[in-house]
């Protein structure tokens, strides 16, 4: 029975706000959190197996990838390097 109430009582709250404000605001959404990640490696073929490798975990762990630049040559670094960027 206090089920039903309640039921009820959700109803009622919903279409009260329907009748007096024009509608029920939702929540807005959350804003998504990104991440970066910078890739160093000696040789470029390992350089691209690391960028492919972190990318598949990340994703794996439901993030998104949302910047995948691939392996350059960093004379300030040397060494081959890679930007990627990703978000849940």
């Amino acid at each position: 029975m206090k089920n039903a109430a309640a039921r009820v009582g959700a109803v009622a709250v919903l279409a009260l706000g329907l009748i007096v404000g024009g509608s029920v605001a939702a929540p807005a959404p959350a804003a998504a959190t990104s991440y970066g990640k910078r890739i160093t490696s000696s040789d470029p073929i390992s350089c691209d197996r690391k960028m492919r490798d972190f990318a598949a975990s990340v994703r794996g762990q439901g993030y998104r990838v949302t910047y995948y630049y691939g392996c350059w040559w960093s004379s300030s670094s040397q060494a081959f390097v890679g930007n990627i960027s990703y978000e849940k």
